[in-house]
């Protein structure tokens, strides 16, 4: 079956590591910088999208074609950037959602099943290789893939174009097509031991899940950070009592930072987050890490955190920092006409360790 390994460089305003790939590739600045690819292991070919255009024709091809796999390191990364940038250029080859994850393939999560470093640099050390990531990428990064400080070299403007530093690009060229071999040189060392067709299965589900997201009460969300940064009196009061600092309002925050348009959020889990288990990990609002509730009336608390009636809450509720850490969990809420089914394994994690021992080889005992 024919591939194609691509990685790209972007610019856009939003903050990754606050926001998530899916609001950062959403921000109407969002530009593709660089795009490095090889077609079925040739030569690397690398575009200077931000000087020369859009992408060619090939990879246009090669990434909507069903019967070509594409790999990426991180490949979410670049698939919904991708997806992002055909909406918006080329709406004929994909008019909405992304592209279909069930056609890509991640170095990432290959080096994670095996317990090997996730990271490209980390990974490459591991494995020897005979050619190792540029140690100049995360210089190169913030200098044209972040808003940048006005000044005479970019013009006062907020971002540096390639004209601002030529030589610099022409490094961050370089960088873009040395990421590109070292993720076929790891394809090529772990190409012996491939990953379980169930293992790619469950990633195109994971992504899938992902890429459909969930639905954020920003109401509630926006109230909840009102109320817990009080000022004056209440702030005193709140502190005297030792309550104030009971909860951070991060993660009310954090739903505001990992928003779409469409008011869902998106890429809170992280297929094989922990190498070495496997595990799903939660990321940006940590939903594996979520506040039990056991207010006996929550829909009364939810309804007067949403109207900011801070004080029947003080009246009714012995707490407020922790009567809203315990709605964060009624944040998440159900499309219009959809509910949720909430289940849960009795006694799993006394159970799961046994579960390997079953399954692995008589070797691995």
């Amino acid at each position: 079956m024919r591939q194609i390994a691509i990685d790209i460089e972007i610019f856009s305003p939003a903050a990754l590591a606050k926001t998530g790939v899916y609001p950062y590739a959403e921000h109407p600045d969002f530009r593709l910088l660089i795009s490095g690819y090889s077609i079925d292991d040739g030569p690397v070919e690398v575009v200077d999208l931000a000087s020369d255009g859009g992408l060619p024709d090939e990879v246009l091809a090669t990434v909507t074609d069903p019967d070509v796999v594409k790999w990426a390191h991180n490949a979410t990364f670049e698939r919904v950037a991708l997806s992002a940038c055909m909406q918006r250029h080329h709406p004929e080859l994909l008019a909405a959602g992304f592209l279909d994850p069930s056609q890509w393939r991640c170095t990432m999560v290959w080096l994670a099943n095996f317990g090997l470093p996730m990271s490209l640099d980390a990974a490459g050390e591991a494995l020897d290789l005979d050619v190792q990531k540029d140690t100049a990428g995360k210089r190169l990064i913030k200098q044209f893939c972040t808003p940048a400080t006005p000044s005479v070299l970019n013009g006062g403007g907020t971002r540096n174009l390639p004209s601002s530093d030529p030589d610099g690009w022409q490094a961050f060229v370089d960088y873009n097509r040395r990421d590109v071999e070292v993720e076929l040189a790891i394809h090529d060392r772990l190409s012996s031991f491939p990953m379980p067709k169930a293992e790619w299965d469950a990633y195109a589900l994971d992504q899938g899940i992902n890429d459909t997201g969930i639905l954020l009460d920003h109401t509630l969300a926006a109230s909840a950070v009102a109320l817990d940064t009080a000022t004056g009196k209440v702030k005193e009061v709140l502190e005297l009592h030792g309550d104030l600092a009971k909860l951070s309002v991060k993660k009310y925050q954090t739903m505001h930072n990992v928003a779409g348009s469409d008011g869902r959020a998106r890429g809170l889990i992280q297929f094989y987050g922990a190498g070495r288990t496997g595990r799903f990990t939660g990321r940006l609002v940590q939903v594996q890490n979520l506040p039990r509730n056991y207010l006996p009336d929550l829909d009364q608390a939810r309804t007067l955190t949403r109207r900011r009636n801070l004080d029947a809450i003080e009246l009714l509720y012995d707490s407020v920092p922790d009567t809203l850490s315990q709605l964060i969990r009624t944040a998440f809420i159900p499309s219009a006409g959809c509910r949720f089914i909430v289940a849960d394994y009795s006694a799993r994690k006394g159970r799961s360790p046994r579960w390997p021992a079953v399954t692995r080889a008589p070797w691995e005992h």
